[in-house]
């Protein structure tokens, strides 16, 4: 077996939101594009050159008519949000 060498960021992950982190199973209202409200289903974490991010993985309730036309799947679908698309 072959070992892996996985390098860990040395910082922690950073929110872009004003306000707490949202826990799993809590609503949040996406402010980006006006999409409303969604419920927290999980986490995710993007490496990039400014850090390492944190975002939450969301199940848009009723999101508006334009978003639905070009997501076909938005009714199934989790879609990636950061906090800085959270509103407070």
């Amino acid at each position: 077996m072959q070992q892996v060498s996985v390098k860990l960021p040395k910082k922690p992950y950073k929110w872009s939101g004003a306000g707490p982190i949202p826990s799993v199973g809590s609503e949040v209202k996406i402010g980006m594009n006006k999409l409303g409200s969604g419920t927290v289903l999980g986490y995710s974490k993007l490496h990039g050159e400014s850090g390492s991010w944190l975002g939450i993985w969301v199940k848009l309730l009723n999101p508006p008519e334009w978003f639905k036309e070009r997501n076909s799947n938005w009714e199934t679908g989790l879609f990636l949000f950061f906090g800085r698309d959270v509103e407070q």
